[in-house]
Formats: C-alpha cells, structure tokens, sequence
C-alpha cells in the first residue's frame, strides 16, 4: 500500500504526505486489515520543511467492509534512541 496525502495546517499551509507500508489480515476470510507503513513529508513553506528530514510512521486497521481506516501517525524524533512524538 502506497497512499498519497495532503493535509493543510490552520495556517492555510499544506503538507504532502507520502506513505510505504503493509497491510495483512490474521485470517484470510477478515475484512479487516492491520496497517503500517513509514512516513515521507514536503512541503512548499518553509515552516514546515523540516519535515522533509523527519521520520514518520503509523500504524491502525482498515475495515474494508465499513470502509472506514483509523490510524495513528507518530514523528520518530530521535532515530537511535527511538522516542516518538
């Protein structure tokens, strides 16, 4: 799953955000899918360009029946030591 994103800040600014991830269901015959995936930002203001270096990553379900998808996204701040925000 690669899907393509874009959010817009309360400042009007918009973040295009680009994800690469997995989803897999623990039986075959589910509807519902686990998901994962990294996370890769831009952005054209320069408040939100550090982004462009930042690691994120979600995680959540998808229910293809319902045909609803929640996810948590988190910025992984520091790489070695892991801490997320």
């Amino acid at each position: 799953m690669n899907p393509v994103a874009v959010i817009e800040t309360d400042e009007g600014e918009r973040v295009r955000i680009e994800a690469r991830g997995f989803a897999r269901r623990e039986i075959e015959a589910s509807r519902r899918w686990a998901v994962a995936a990294t996370l890769r930002f831009e952005s054209e203001d320069e408040r939100y360009r550090w982004l462009e270096n930042a690691l994120g990553v979600w995680e959540g379900e998808f229910d293809a029946e319902a045909h609803r998808a929640r996810y948590r996204a988190y910025l992984v701040r520091n790489g070695v030591n892991g801490d997320q925000r």
